[in-house]
């Protein structure tokens, strides 16, 4: 079972809590994602490096994911225009499923290696797209895949 899918050790109990001690938990774990981001920041600071070069040269924003983290990236991508006067053609959005997924679970469609290699394939990828893979576990088939299918693609 993968960690983003199993119950957590520090809260057996959470469906029995009370309403205040609930918050508290979802409040107080809302600090170990802020950790797990510090100790990534030098490593996103590299990714915003490596990118920044190929956006302003022109680059595609693609975002490639699955289940909730999957929808929070196209989100992010349809935000960009409004926000950003982002172009939308260069904000591009592979979600396992489908467009369908956005709205209606796709039971195992993050796990459909093939498939995401074969979109991601579609799109023609050019040495100046941003490819953000997007997955909760770090071990999504539907992202891992095309990250490898694009070292290939792309020298």
């Amino acid at each position: 079972m993968l960690n983003t899918e199993a119950p957590s050790v520090n809260h057996t109990g959470l469906d029995l809590y009370p309403t205040t001690q609930l918050v508290d938990a979802f409040i107080d774990d809302q600090f170990n994602a802020i950790r797990a981001v510090s100790l990534a920041a030098a490593q996103i600071a590299a990714a915003v490096d490596a990118a920044a070069p190929r956006i302003l040269a022109g680059g595609r924003l693609v975002y490639v994911g699955a289940g909730t983290s999957g929808r929070l990236g196209v989100l992010d991508g349809v935000e960009l225009l409004p926000t950003f006067s982002w172009p939308n053609e260069r904000a591009l959005s592979l979600l396992a499923g489908g467009k369908q997924a956005m709205f209606v679970a796709v039971e195992g469609a993050e796990d459909d290696a093939a498939q995401g290699a074969r979109e991601i394939q579609e799109l023609a990828l050019t040495a100046n797209d941003v490819v953000m893979l997007i997955a909760a576990s770090g071990a999504t088939p539907m992202c891992l895949v095309p990250c490898r299918q694009r070292a290939r693609l792309v020298p």
